[in-house]
C-alpha cells in the first residue's frame, strides 16, 4: 500500500504519512496531481479509467494520481504518465496551472504542450482502457453525462488560460 505524506490546510507537510485506507481527519490532506497533455490543435489527451479501478471505473479523466511519500507534485506527474500511458515527460517542461482543495485532497494541476503520437503509448490495462484527443466541448459533454472526472467544469478554466497564453506567446 502506497504511503502518502499528510499535509495541512496551508499545503505544508506535517511529517506524518498515511495510506489511502487510513482514517483521514478533517484537517489532513494528501497531494493529488493531474497532468494535461495539450496538442497543437488545443486538444487535450483524455483517458478512460479501467473497468477494474476501485474509484470511478470507466470514467474519462486526464493523467492523474496521488503523490507518494517524499515525492513532489511534478515528480508524481512524471511517474503517473509513465505508469498509466507509458510516456516519458520532463518535469522541467511542466507548467503549473493551479492548485485546488476538495475534501481531504490538495490537487496540483500541470500542463505540457506536445503532439504525442497516441499509437506509441504503452497503456497499463489495469489503469487505462482507452486514450484519445478531445476538445473542451467533448469534455463538457462527457462531464454532463457524469463520464468525466472533474469537480466542476470551471476546473478547466486554468487549462484554457494556459492554452490561450501559450498560443499568444507563440504568436507574439
Amino acid at each position: 500500500m502506497e504511503q502518502w505524506d499528510v499535509y495541512n490546510a496551508s499545503g505544508s507537510k506535517t511529517g506524518i504519512t498515511k495510506t489511502r485506507d487510513d482514517v483521514w481527519e478533517q484537517n489532513e490532506y494528501h497531494l493529488g496531481v493531474s497532468l494535461w497533455l495539450v496538442n497543437k490543435h488545443a486538444q487535450v489527451l483524455i483517458q478512460k479509467r479501467a473497468a477494474t479501478k476501485r474509484l470511478f471505473p470507466n470514467v474519462w479523466c486526464n493523467v492523474c494520481g496521488s503523490a507518494i511519500a517524499g515525492e513532489t507534485s511534478k515528480a508524481a506527474c512524471v511517474r503517473e504518465a509513465k505508469e498509466e500511458i507509458g510516456i516519458d515527460v520532463d518535469e522541467y517542461e511542466l507548467t503549473f496551472i493551479g492548485r485546488t482543495m476538495n475534501g481531504n485532497n490538495i490537487h496540483d494541476d500541470y500542463a505540457i504542450r506536445n503532439d504525442f503520437d497516441i499509437k506509441q503509448f504503452i497503456i497499463a490495462s489495469d489503469e487505462v482502457s482507452e486514450v484519445r484527443w478531445a476538445s473542451f466541448d467533448d469534455i463538457s459533454e462527457l462531464f454532463h453525462h457524469k463520464l468525466f472526472l472533474l469537480n466542476a467544469l470551471s476546473d478547466l478554466d486554468s487549462l484554457k488560460n494556459y492554452i490561450c497564453e501559450d498560443a499568444a506567446v507563440k504568436r507574439g
